[in-house]
């Protein structure tokens, strides 16, 4: 994701985070590939933390949503290729957005805005989460599952 902003928003500055080091290492690759290494910091840390509080405009996160309970409904190229802890959240789905929103609060410039992809078997549960959030939006894919969550700091 952070390799598409940095190829659209070419005046952005962007920080990406893995928890994985040999995810950031793979983006780190495709950027240089892309020629977009300078434009983005590549951290390994869990979600937001020891980044500067109230330093982003933007959080945007494209976390593990699916939960255990939904594995077998997960396509199996998916299932047999991609690390566990980039797909699964937990039992629910919503575990790993759990540790995200409040961080993502503190982190966000006033008016600042959390896009997150989710699934749609966990949008209300998210919308849940958000409360307190400012304008609410859920952006549906083409075929007219729920995809996306934004909100926006107060």
């Amino acid at each position: 994701m952070a390799l598409v902003l940095a190829n659209e928003l070419l005046q952005a500055e962007i920080d990406a985070t893995h928890i994985s080091p040999a995810a950031r290492e793979i983006a780190r690759a495709n950027a240089a590939r892309l020629r977009l290494e300078n434009r983005i910091r590549f951290q390994q840390t869990d979600l937001l933390q020891g980044l500067d509080c109230g330093a982003f405009d933007f959080v945007v996160s494209n976390p593990p949503y699916v939960g255990e309970s939904e594995a077998d409904q997960v396509q199996l190229e998916v299932r047999k290729y991609e690390p566990r802890n980039a797909v699964f959240a937990g039992e629910t789905g919503v575990e790993v957005l759990e540790r995200l929103i409040p961080p993502a609060r503190e982190s966000l410039k006033p008016e600042g805005w959390l896009v997150m992809e989710i699934s749609g078997t966990i949008a209300d549960d998210v919308r849940k989460l958000l409360a307190g959030w400012n304008d609410v939006q859920v952006a549906n894919d083409l075929q007219g599952i729920p995809r996306v969550i934004a909100a926006r700091t107060t």
